[in-house]
């Protein structure tokens, strides 16, 4: 189980309360740590490498084009036919990872990609360009996410006690 946090500001973000916000979850994930900043966005990560477990797949994910941002945790069941009929479309992919292929797949169908997954999962998608915000959870609440407001902004975790 993966373990994520987003924190969102109208203002900068300071760096410390970040790196504890992510430090409470490094039990939930013990193989790998990365962290994006952005203009008042950081995106923070903890991954239990299952699927691929090259270093490629860690999180946050960058698109190819460099606009878009993901952190994830749960687990897609069909990733593997949703990537061919994306392959097939001509995108190309780098990992053998489910969240590239939710990245990918958001990117080629906007919100109405929701409808393509089958799994359990939360995750955020920061547009970089737009600088807007995409949020989502499976269906049945089965993956954990939480939404923290705050004067400034939000905070975006897959776990409370990091907000």
């Amino acid at each position: 189980m993966c373990g994520f946090i987003v924190i969102l500001s109208n203002k900068e973000i300071p760096k410390d309360s970040a790196y504890n916000s992510l430090k409470r979850l490094a039990r939930r994930g013990p193989d790998s740590e990365g962290t994006w900043w952005g203009e008042y966005v950081f995106m923070g990560h903890r991954r239990l490498s299952i699927l691929d477990v090259d270093i490629r797949s860690d999180q946050p994910m960058t698109s190819k084009c460099g606009r878009y941002k993901i952190v994830y945790n749960g687990e897609i069941y069909n990733f593997k036919e949703l990537k061919k009929s994306l392959i097939k479309k001509g995108i190309k992919f780098y990992t053998n990872s489910d969240t590239e292929v939710i990245l990918n797949l958001f990117i080629s169908k906007g919100k109405s990609s929701l409808l393509k997954l089958r799994g359990m999962f939360s995750f955020v998608i920061y547009d970089v360009l737009l600088k807007r915000t995409f949020i989502a959870r499976d269906a049945y609440g089965i993956k954990p996410l939480y939404i923290g407001k705050f004067d400034d902004g939000l905070i975006i975790s897959s776990q409370v006690k990091s907000i």
